[in-house]
């Protein structure tokens, strides 16, 4: 099989690896600017961003009954809700609105996560293709590019 023919099966969830990729790349990049912004050292910013992986693991928790819910329109939301979490952070001057935005970010991430890699998943199984390191190179690529770009 061609990569065309690999890459248009594998379309919608390239995106969400790429985009998922994208966020995070550019958060990283920001990070320096979201920590002087805040006028807080490295510690207090690492425990400010814990509140991330708790979000996310909760979201895990609840993203099979939202694919389930709402079918193939769950991981588009899924995006739109982790595009509208990372635009939170650098919006926040406040120590105490910051660790929301980063839960914001968590959840976003953590419901897109296994939506994309159950969609990936479904497509392989159904077009008996291997689909999982194309889009997982999707978000390399796109985190790469969101650092470079930021």
């Amino acid at each position: 099989m061609s990569f065309v023919t690999t890459f248009r099966i594998a379309r919608p969830a390239v995106a969400a690896f790429a985009a998922m990729g994208v966020l995070w790349g550019s958060f990283a990049a920001d990070l320096p600017d979201i920590k002087a912004m805040l006028d807080i050292d490295e510690s207090r910013l690492g425990a400010l961003m814990f509140m991330t992986p708790i979000a996310a693991v909760i979201a895990m928790l609840v993203a099979p009954m939202a694919g389930v819910a709402f079918g193939r329109w769950a991981l588009p939301a899924a995006c739109a809700l982790m595009c509208l979490g990372f635009a939170l952070p650098g919006q926040t001057a406040s120590l105490w609105l910051f660790p929301l935005a980063m839960m914001a970010c968590g959840a976003g991430t953590g419901l897109t996560d296994v939506l994309m890699n159950a969609r990936v998943a479904a497509l392989e199984n159904a077009r008996g293709v291997h689909l999982m390191n194309l889009c997982h190179a999707a978000y390399s690529f796109g985190y790469a590019g969101g650092a470079i770009a930021t």
